[in-house]
């Protein structure tokens, strides 16, 4: 696996200089932010997040992964029981204010992670990851806006830029919480790793399963939710399909993808019963500009 050498400054949300660009994110580095002085007071979230994930599951493209009560009575009883420290929830906050899209991402990757722990393990017990999902992009704070606005192709600097969030919240999470390489903190790291290590930021293959949960929910809501780099969302088919194709070529958790497909099913399925179709039909959506790298640096 890749040295993990940050190109970019590390700041919090606050526009502290958390690491200078150059730095190798390694064990020494992480201690040492991890000891730095910050509010890290626990709150209940409850209160500050519960309405607004209410209208994220009534949305008509999740209606029917979360159709049945319990789906959604399940999410809101693990929201009860979760705690994070004072300076994480400001970082949210600060997402909040700076961009809408990115923060109702968090809240919907979590309640997705949540659903499909809770089918595929049949336990609630993992709060630390359901954390982790709910925190997996906090790494934003450290990228420019106006990157995440852009609605042209990206030069390749601001395209690494972006990519650099990931390192940005592993380091950002051992800051907030003062814990050595958390599950939050881990989950952040690898949500854009692949399962056949062609991912970043390391190429790591052996990726804890509730990180792969979290990484198909990520690039779901992206396909589904409006961007600014494309006109329009992906429609649920494409998007369902263009996971298959993923699951099928290795880079995705194919029991993650199938749970997704089973629950996407009008008529209930039990997860391991569901094929993952070759037959791809759907119709992308148009000027998107996803991934695309302009000629210029």
């Amino acid at each position: 696996m890749k040295t993990l050498l940050t190109e970019f400054p590390i700041h919090s949300h606050t526009g502290i200089e958390i690491v200078p660009e150059g730095t190798v994110i390694n064990k020494k580095l992480l201690h040492h932010v991890q000891n730095m002085v910050v509010n890290r007071k626990m709150f209940s979230i409850t209160d500050m997040y519960a309405t607004d994930i209410s209208q994220i599951l009534q949305k008509d493209v999740y209606e029917v992964i979360f159709r049945e009560k319990e789906a959604k009575e399940n999410i809101f009883s693990v929201l009860d029981r979760i705690t994070l420290p004072s300076s994480e929830i400001e970082a949210i906050e600060y997402i909040k204010d700076k961009d809408f899209y990115v923060y109702e991402h968090l809240l919907t990757v979590f309640s997705l992670s949540v659903h499909f722990t809770s089918l595929l393990k049949k336990t609630n017990d993992s709060l630390a990851s359901f954390k982790g999902s709910l925190s997996h992009d906090i790494g934003k704070v450290s990228v420019p806006f106006k990157l995440l606005h852009k609605n042209t192709p990206l030069t390749k600097i601001e395209h690494e830029h972006i990519k650099n969030h990931t390192l940005a919240g592993n380091v950002l999470l051992n800051y907030y919480t003062g814990l050595y390489n958390c599950t939050s903190s881990l989950i952040a790291r690898d949500h854009h790793e692949k399962t056949n290590g062609t991912g970043y930021p390391s190429g790591r293959k052996n990726l804890d399963f509730y990180t792969q949960i979290v990484i198909v929910c990520d690039i779901y809501d992206a396909l589904l939710s409006p961007r600014s780099y494309r006109k329009e969302p992906f429609n649920n088919r494409t998007a369902l399909e263009e996971l298959t194709k993923k699951a099928i070529e290795g880079t995705l958790s194919k029991t993650v993808v199938k749970a997704l497909i089973a629950e996407n099913r009008r008529t209930k399925i039990a997860w391991h019963e569901c094929d993952m179709s070759n037959d791809f039909r759907g119709i992308y959506p148009k000027m998107n500009n996803y991934g695309k790298i302009s000629i210029e640096r």
